[in-house]
């Protein structure tokens, strides 16, 4: 079963909508959705750095082919998901551990899909995939 959710919206709104506490109970055990973990993601260095799968795999595709680089701990720099310019995202939570946030700028060819992955109850970004132009 998928779902999805789509937002498009200015820069400023986009990642400003928090779903609050958005837990769902499983056998007793609070599991967070992806959306909140999401909006949390975005803003919390902290989290982010904790919640990303290194070495992490960011593969650029390319009319000539794919190349494939690795994001070392020390080398990633939180990103804010956040621009000056307008942009769409769309969020997608596929099953109960695979979700997806994928990043378009309006106008700029800019397309990025983070592939997040749910293990032991806790979402991880797994691989990037930069399919910009």
């Amino acid at each position: 079963m998928v779902s999805c959710k789509n937002d498009r919206h200015n820069s400023s709104q986009a990642f400003q909508q928090v779903s609050g506490s958005d837990f769902r109970k499983n056998n007793g055990i609070r599991t967070e959705s992806f959306d909140s973990f999401f909006q949390r993601f975005k803003t919390d260095s902290v989290l982010q750095l904790s919640s990303i799968n290194f070495p992490l795999k960011n593969i650029l595709r390319y009319e000539e082919g794919d190349t494939i680089k690795v994001i070392n701990r020390r080398d990633w720099k939180f990103w804010k998901f956040e621009t000056e310019k307008t942009y769409i995202t769309t969020r997608q939570e596929t099953g109960s551990n695979k979700a997806a946030a994928i990043l378009e700028m309006e106008d700029t060819g800019v397309h990025v899909t983070y592939h997040f992955v749910k293990n032991n109850d806790e979402w991880k970004l797994d691989v990037i995939e930069d399919e910009s132009t």
